[in-house]
């Protein structure tokens, strides 16, 4: 993980961008596995103005995804993504609903914003601790 953050801002800084890091605290989430239930984890920008340049997740198995620009994640019934309820908004969640408890885990999201007003671009990371129960209702 810490290769992958060094490499990073090795590539920002000969562009001669700066990257700040933001770590949120971590969020402790209990789903009930159900096929019409469904929960979201994500991380919005502060501002309209700003754009997301990237958005990541990382697995309980310490694999690394990319699902904004390029969706390069597993085919699972998880629904990753950007979401765009405005032309000007977006933000980096993904969605879960129908899993079993093999999923529960800690997932990382890795949002990276560009701020309109400085040109710098922001890291924020977030924890969400997964606590998937099955369901024992039709």
């Amino acid at each position: 993980m810490f290769d992958k953050t060094l490499i990073l801002l090795t590539l920002l800084a000969l562009q001669a961008q700066c990257l700040s890091e933001v770590r949120l605290d971590d969020l402790n989430v209990h789903y009930i596995q159900h096929p019409l239930i469904g929960t979201s984890f994500g991380i919005a920008k502060s501002r309209l103005q700003d754009s997301l340049v990237s958005c990541h997740i990382i697995f309980p198995n310490g694999i690394l995804y990319e699902v904004f620009p390029n969706a390069n994640h597993p085919n699972l019934d998880l629904t990753m993504g950007r979401v765009q309820p405005l032309i000007s908004f977006e933000s980096c969640s993904f969605v879960i609903r129908n899993v079993d408890s093999s999923y529960s885990g800690t997932y990382e999201l890795l949002s990276t914003v560009r701020e309109a007003s400085n040109n710098n671009l922001v890291l924020t990371r977030r924890r969400f601790l997964l606590t998937v129960v099955e369901s024992d209702f039709s």
